[in-house]
């Protein structure tokens, strides 16, 4: 299977992220076969203490904060479990049917 999607440090080289402030760090499980991805070092660090398989920067964070990503996590899901959307009513929608909110992901660009 042809890969489409790749890190932006494969594109462009480890010095395009010296000009941003927030990156976001991507890690994969290979047991449930899912991507996770967060902003934050102290998670970074605990899923690869619990096995994840560190896959370097994804992309940064957009530093003018134009489109917030807010993050979702369903419970009672075995595998593909986050879920991000800029939507506020989807956001709700899915807590309103058992999804957990767990806050900003990161920013988009507009």
């Amino acid at each position: 299977m042809e890969q489409f999607f790749t890190t932006l440090s494969e594109v462009f080289g480890s010095v395009f992220y010296n000009t941003h402030s927030y990156w976001v760090y991507r890690h994969y499980n290979p047991n449930a076969g899912d991507h996770h991805y967060t902003m934050s070092k102290n998670e970074m660090n605990s899923l690869v203490t619990a096995r994840w398989n560190y896959e370097g920067i994804g992309w940064y964070s957009d530093d003018d904060k134009a489109v917030a990503l807010q993050r979702l996590y369903n419970p009672n899901a075995l595998s593909g479990s986050h879920h991000y959307t800029i939507s506020t009513s989807e956001r709700d929608n899915l807590i309103e049917v058992g999804w957990n909110y767990e806050g900003l992901a990161w920013y988009g660009m507009k």
